[in-house]
């Protein structure tokens, strides 16, 4: 058991130090701090046991893939009634009796920061960073299913997968309720049957959201206004890739191999832009 203690409106968490708040999610709650080699790491806090055990089994399926988040240990903490009354007021509906951390690598930019410094070749070689790490996510049969901006973490220069909370086995089926800017919304609610297509669409909308600064709020339409707008804007191959990966029909959408394939075209495509920042 960790023990977590609070003195003068600070947390300590055994040998945890200089913990601050990073940010709230639906089912965890994480905090930047440095370990005893005086290194920083994530402590994700939850103590929703099904979330947390989503976490650890995906970050042992994926052990060997480069670009997902890893975690350390579990450790169940130890709250005595006195330090969870000062948690509460620190940070409302964060900790319980029953709450454990999960203790992870920490990647030190978002995903969202570094690419506002890129210009569009950069953009494009990132995203096939991107494209490499889900289509081995999916390799290894899982799928991320909250693929979005935010769920990625960038160390070192390159892509981070993280927050495998919502993904599930290529075994397992059953429907989706995402509501993410970035998901399909047909697929969630036709309660469609999991496949990599899910992922894909993320990916694509994560694509014209790097491009154009903003997600797509329904499927690409081919001949539409917004298409041949973004024709205009990051050229033909660009948006048929965001059109092939963002159909309304899955049979229709692209499989992430198919998408990966046009990394050397649309590399290509971009380097009269490359000079450009979007």
């Amino acid at each position: 058991m960790t023990t977590v203690s609070v003195t003068n409106k600070k947390i300590a968490i055994d040998r945890y130090t200089n913990i601050t708040h990073l940010e709230k999610g639906s089912f965890v709650t994480c905090f930047t701090a440095l370990n005893e080699n005086m290194q920083k790491v994530v402590l994700t806090v939850s103590d929703n046991q099904r979330e947390i055990q989503s976490r650890m089994s995906m970050s042992a399926k994926l052990a060997k893939v480069r670009g997902v988040q890893r975690y350390e240990r579990y450790e169940q903490l130890d709250i005595s009634d006195c330090v969870l009354e000062e948690l509460n007021e620190l940070y409302p509906a964060v900790f319980s009796k029953t709450s454990g951390v999960l203790v992870g690598e920490f990647y030190e930019t978002s995903f969202n920061s570094h690419v506002k410094a890129l210009n569009v070749g950069e953009k494009i070689s990132l995203f096939q960073q991107l494209l490499a790490i889900v289509s081995e996510i999916h390799a290894n049969g899982v799928f991320h299913m909250d693929l979005k901006p935010s769920n990625i973490m960038i160390h070192h220069g390159a892509p981070v997968i993280i927050d495998f909370g919502q993904s599930v086995s290529e075994l397992e089926v059953e429907s989706v309720l995402n509501t993410s800017a970035y998901a399909p919304r047909h697929d969630v609610y036709a309660c469609s049957v999991i496949s990599e297509k899910f992922d894909v669409y993320c990916l694509g909308n994560i694509l014209h959201d790097m491009l154009v600064q903003v997600p797509l709020t329904t499927s690409l339409v081919q001949d539409s206004r917004q298409y041949k707008q973004l024709q205009e804007n990051v050229g033909n191959l660009a948006a048929n890739l965001i059109y092939g990966m963002t159909t309304r029909e899955q049979q229709q959408r692209y499989p992430i191999s198919l998408a990966s394939n046009t990394h050397c075209s649309l590399i290509i495509s971009f380097r009269n832009l490359s000079a450009k920042t979007v």
